[in-house]
């Protein structure tokens, strides 16, 4: 017999999803975060995935996913499951026909109102959009973020109809392996790395992807997509420790993912064991096949790969 979650129980579902997204690496990370109970009547769609990344637009094999509530869950409930200490209610289209929760920012200089600056969700790798169910009651407030008046949610309250959720777009550009930048990302690795060898040095036109911390190139990697195969090559990764953060490898791993589909790969494949030197990448915990079985010598000829039209 079939039973239809009770609210709480969704609630709950929905309570630990900031958990769930926090250590989701990835799209199989991403897909099991986000997969609700059955019959707990909550929708989940997938849309095709694009990335945005140095001015251009990448298609991904990240999906977006759209989580349809059939019951309204508390918004201030979320936000505080959510870890959201002040959370407001805007309204990002002309209209203001629909609306989001939202982070308090800085106020702005007072131009005759009260503006302030907005943060979006961001929960691990991850932007998370709480649609709610309409404008939040009672007049207008008296603060306003651009041209949407900006409801403080503890005072007005409100119920979430819906969660989107996409990758954050990573920082940095898509260039050649001769770019000065990349030059110098390499020659600072291969003088971390006693055990170096020819992959570390790709062709100056072999395409490269650099990951930036604001303006600081943090890390980077070649690639090459062998159209015969399908494959994606990729080598000469590089993370320089003193200024990347948790999450560089992840970036890394995820633009690199990008611009092999974008540019038809259906697998990508880590060679020569470089990705060992760089443990922050976690690419076993993505689903990658490892072989052959690493026993701790780092200058073992060693490879990952990992189908992306899964």
């Amino acid at each position: 017999m079939l039973r239809c979650m009770s609210t709480m129980e969704i609630a709950q579902f929905l309570h630990g999803l900031a958990r769930s997204l926090i250590g989701a690496r990835g799209q199989s990370g991403l897909l099991a975060a986000t997969l609700p109970p059955m019959d707990s009547g909550i929708d989940r769609a997938l849309a095709a995935g694009s990335m945005r990344f140095g001015g251009r637009v990448l298609r991904s094999p990240l999906p977006s996913v759209t989580l349809r509530l059939a019951s309204g869950v508390d918004a201030v409930g979320l936000a505080d499951a959510w870890g959201i200490e002040a959370p407001i209610a805007v309204s990002g289209d002309v209209h203001q026909a629909t609306w989001r929760i939202a982070m308090r920012g800085r106020a702005l200089p007072d131009l005759g109102t009260r503006l302030i600056e907005v943060e979006d969700i961001v929960i691990g790798s991850w932007a998370v959009t709480a649609l709610l169910q309409g404008r939040p009651r009672g007049d207008l407030p008296g603060v306003s973020a651009g041209a949407s008046p900006v409801y403080d949610l503890r005072e007005r309250g409100g119920m979430v109809r819906a969660i989107f959720v996409e990758r954050v777009t990573p920082r940095g550009r898509l260039t050649t392996a001769g770019d000065p930048v990349a030059v110098r990302l390499l020659e600072a690795a291969r003088g971390r790395n006693p055990f170096a060898r020819p992959g570390w040095a790709p062709a100056a036109d072999c395409p490269f992807v650099i990951i930036s911390a604001g303006e600081t190139p943090v890390a980077g990697a070649a690639l090459v997509v062998d159209r015969m195969s399908s494959l994606a090559l990729v080598s000469a990764v590089v993370i320089d420790p003193a200024t990347a953060s948790n999450s560089t490898g992840e970036d890394l791993v995820d633009v690199l993912e990008a611009v092999a589909f974008e540019n038809g790969a259906g697998a990508i494949r880590f060679d020569g064991g470089a990705f060992l030197f760089e443990a922050s990448l976690g690419l076993a915990d993505r689903g990658y096949t490892v072989g052959p079985p690493y026993d701790g010598d780092s200058d073992a000829d060693v490879w990952a790969e990992h189908r992306l039209d899964d």
